[in-house]
């Protein structure tokens, strides 16, 4: 084995190494190498240049919301508005109630005014009676101590005038009281007529409280099932919102039974739960609100309606497009938010 095969030892290969580094670096160059690899190795993650940590994954998509959930919300949201007008609806009602109770309370103290005024009316007519009577009385009384005068004393001038004055007083006073006692009939027959009015006026006004009250209650009780029908969509939300439940076919239950008086040949129900479409032997587009139980019976066709196709929606939330097609061979488009035919 040559000199050049032989292995080296590894003090030899040690001694080399630092030869090399002896030879090559300076002393102060090697000092400043070994600090900068010692400060290298200290250097901790958290004090890295913002460049140099990791890029920041993107947050997960958040989980849809489940259908029946979407809907729970929905009819949360449509029942307390629809809780709201009713209210809304029971507080007109109380209103026009009162209203009417305060008509039919002002007319009986109307009527109580007017006998009071009829009674007055009458004393008035009374003593100007009587006043008339002691006047009329005066003037004859002084008419005749005139004519005495003037039969015992006609030459006494004097006399005659002083009689005249009294006659005349007396005359006036007769007057007066005839016109005092005119007034006070013209009173008492206006007084006779308002009294008449006003007692003829009580009974029309009762007249409308017994509807009032009758549409009060009527409202009492929508308002009333309204709120139970919240507090079931409250319920129901506050259910699905913990965990949407299994469907059940046990637990399936009459909700809302809506009938038409001719056949119905086609029905869709909106995604969004709030209307039912229909199309019956009748030639019209039928469509139920849920929530508020009015209906639209709307002409588009002249034959029965026997395809119902909700589009996709538009963009706009007031407008929901549908379209039905008719045995004759005609689509109409209709918007279920306000529905107006569009035929083709």
């Amino acid at each position: 084995m040559s000199n050049h095969d032989r292995p080296k030892s590894s003090t030899t290969v040690k001694r080399r190494r630092d030869q090399f580094y002896s030879n090559r670096c300076p002393p102060e160059f090697q000092l400043l190498l070994l600090a900068v690899l010692t400060l290298t190795q200290c250097v901790t993650p958290s004090k890295l240049h913002a460049d140099d940590q990791p890029a920041a994954q993107p947050a997960p998509a958040p989980m849809p919301e489940a259908p029946a959930l979407k809907l729970a919300r929905h009819d949360t949201v449509r029942w307390a508005d629809r809780a709201k007008a009713l209210a809304d609806a029971v507080g007109q009602a109380n209103t026009a109630l009162e209203n009417a109770n305060k008509a039919v309370a002002d007319a009986k103290a109307a009527v109580v005014a007017a006998d009071k005024a009829v009674a007055d009316a009458n004393a008035a007519v009374t003593s100007s009676e009587q006043t008339k009577v002691v006047a009329d009385k005066a003037l004859a009384e002084a008419q005749e101590a005139l004519k005495k005068i003037e039969a015992e004393k006609k030459d006494d001038a004097e006399a005659i005038n002083a009689g005249k004055a009294v006659v005349d007083t007396a005359q006036k006073n007769a007057e007066a009281a005839a016109k005092q006692l005119t007034e006070a009939l013209e009173k008492k027959k206006q007084a006779e007529i308002a009294k008449a009015a006003a007692d003829k006026k009580v009974p029309e006004v009762e007249q409308a409280v017994k509807p009032a009250t009758e549409a009060k209650a009527a409202a009492d009780k929508i308002a009333t099932e309204g709120q139970a029908s919240l507090k079931l969509a409250q319920d129901r939300l506050a259910v699905f919102e913990k965990a949407i439940p299994k469907p059940d076919p046990a637990a399936v239950r009459l909700v809302q039974t809506i009938t038409h008086d001719r056949p119905v040949l086609t029905c869709l129900f909106d995604p969004s739960g709030d209307f039912v479409f229909a199309g019956a032997e009748d030639n019209n587009f039928h469509r139920w609100d849920l929530f508020t139980g009015s209906s639209l019976h709307l002409k588009g066709h002249r034959s029965w309606i026997g395809a119902l196709a909700l589009l996709p929606p538009t963009g706009d939330p007031a407008v929901r497009l549908i379209v039905t097609g008719g045995h004759e061979g005609k689509l109409a488009w209709w918007n279920a938010i306000e529905p107006r035919g569009t035929s083709t």
